[in-house]
Formats: structure tokens, sequence, C-alpha cells
């Protein structure tokens, strides 16, 4: 676990950040100063004023990330993975097979209502590796809105799926306390939202060391609560790729552990506000497309390094940073 030690002068605060058992060691080259008019009632970022300077233009350059996008978004909580998960799935016509951990065995489920499930270990940098893992989702649309499916209407219409879960009820009932009740015994702890769910978007891991994002181009896939998803705006719907390249990018990878929630061995932990006061330039149509084609390259072979070399380039004239930002950027990447 990481400390932060302070000594101080008039109008100056000296700090670094180390580890505990390593305080008596700092020395006076260590230090880091920053002035005290720059503190605020805002959370405090103790940082040096070049790194402030590149996070400023982060956040100053272009349009704000919630102009750009309707939100971030955690995925899918069953409540019961090992009933509502099915593995190693096998498509039939109108059903789905796929192994069950809460029965110990196959079970066969209409396929209207088996959507593909994406976890955190299954997103790699600009790929997606699908393990053929599929939820339960016994919810519709009903005038733009996410409600069960009634019982009577999950029998009759769904029978295979009903017959399973009818299986598993008491299991099903059991879940949940005095203060955590499900609104139907087959219900999920939190569905979200099927347009959500079903639109194109951008998916990360909650955890992960240096970007991991990946593009849902076609609304494929559902998500489960160790990812979160972006999505952009109407009008920026046409800017995916680039929104992927740029949030994919070393600098995105600098300004998130920069201002972040960095856990044990530098990995990053994602929450649905860190987008929040990015900024991303949406005016220079010749670095968009630039950006663009290449993702689009990269989504089919993600390991070129030189096309990711070549965005990373793009993205810092795009937020214009000079030649010694870029190596404070690049020696943090």
């Amino acid at each position: 676990m990481r400390s932060v030690s302070f000594t101080q002068r008039v109008n100056i605060l000296n700090f670094v950040k180390t580890l505990p058992s390593l305080v008596k060691q700092i020395s006076k080259e260590d230090l880091i100063q920053i002035e005290y008019n720059e503190l605020c009632e805002s959370p405090w970022r103790l940082i040096d004023k070049q790194n402030k300077n590149i996070i400023d233009k982060i956040e100053n350059v272009g349009e704000k990330s919630t102009k750009l996008f309707s939100g971030v978004y955690q995925g899918i909580v069953t409540g019961d993975n090992s009933a509502f998960y099915l593995y190693d799935c096998c498509i039939h016509e109108d059903n789905i097979t796929g192994f069950s951990k809460a029965v110990n065995e196959k079970v066969t489920i209409e396929k209207e209502l088996c959507k593909k499930l994406l976890n955190g270990k299954n997103l790699v940098k600009w790929a997606i590796d699908f393990d053929k893992t599929y939820v339960i989702f016994p919810y519709q649309l009903v005038d733009g809105k996410t409600k069960i499916i009634e019982e009577d209407f999950l029998e009759s219409k769904y029978p295979l799926t009903y017959k399973y879960f009818t299986k598993i009820k008491d299991r099903l009932i059991a879940r949940g306390s005095d203060k955590m009740s499900y609104p139907c015994w087959y219900a999920l702890w939190n569905s979200r939202s099927i347009k959500n769910l079903n639109t194109p978007k951008i998916i990360t891991p909650d955890i992960c060391l240096g970007t991991r994002m990946s593009l849902d181009g076609k609304g494929s896939y559902y998500h489960n609560d160790t990812s979160y998803i972006i999505i952009p705006r109407k009008d920026y719907s046409g800017l995916l790729s680039f929104f992927l390249g740029v949030l994919n990018s070393n600098l995105m990878w600098f300004y998130l552990s920069q201002t972040g929630n960095v856990v044990r061995g530098g990995y990053f932990r994602f929450k649905t506000n860190y987008l929040n006061s990015l900024s991303i330039p949406v005016e220079n149509k010749k670095i968009i497309i630039s950006i663009s084609e290449r993702v689009k390259i990269l989504l089919k072979n993600p390991d070129n390094t030189k096309l990711e070399s070549e965005i990373d380039q793009l993205v810092y004239e795009m937020y214009g940073l000079t030649e010694e930002e870029i190596r404070v950027v690049e020696e943090d990447a």
C-alpha cells in the first residue's frame, strides 16, 4: 500500500508517494513541490507541475466527454452466476445448449433469452476473446424500458427456460436478504438497460494494466460487472473507432493512471466517473480519419505495434503535447 509523506515551507507543500516501509529513505531530491494556492476543495491531485500541465491539456482541449458520451455503464449482476450463466454453448436453430454449474449438467434454453456474455478476462486491447459463455436474460423491452418477463408468459412462450428455472427455484428464491430483495424469484439483481446492452459500444475491463479497450461495433455482446461500456451520444456515434483509438492510446493510460484508482502492481481500477473530466478534440477531421483507419486495421490485426505507435503520435499532436511532455508520457507507458 502506498502512502504520501509531506514536509512544508511557507506556501509550498512538498510530497512524495512511497511505500510506508521506505519513508525513512526519502531524500530531498525525491520531493515534489506543489503550491498551496493550487489546492482547493476538490479532491487533491498530488502530481508535479509537468504532469499537471499534461493533464490540463487532456481535460481542456476539445469537447468534454460528458458531451460526447451518453455514459459509462457497469455490466449485469445476476446474483447467482452459476444459475444464469451457460458455458461452452452450442447454437441450434431455436435453442442454445450449454453447461449449467447450478445443476452440473448441460441444459437447453430458448435462444431468444440467451445473450453472448463478456467478462473482463475476455477483453484484450483491440479485440474480444469470446469463450462461448451466454447469460440467460429473462427480460424484454416494454415502452422503451427493460422489464422482467411475466411468469405466465415465460411459462407459455419459453417452456425450456421456465422448466430450468423451476428446477432451481429454491436456489433462486434463497438469494438476497431483508435488505436485498429481488422483484421476482428468477430476476437478476441488476439487469441493466437492454438499449445500452444492444447498442454499439466500447468495452473495458474493470481492472487492467495499460488500456485494454475493445469494440462491440454491432451491439452483439452483453457484459457482466467485471467490465464497463462506453457509449457515444447519437451525434457522435460515427466516431466510435476514433474514440477507441484515443482511449487506447499511451496518453490515455497516462491520464487514467495519474487521476484514477491505481491498485497493487500498477493495475488500474475503472469507475463510471473516471472519464467525466476528460476532453477529446473532435474538430480535426484529418486526424479523426487517420486514427479511425488505423483502428479498423488493428481490430483485425491487434498485434500491429507500428500502427499503435502511429496512433499515439496522432493523439499527442491532437492535444498539442511538446516533445518533453511526450517523453514524460512515453516513460510512464
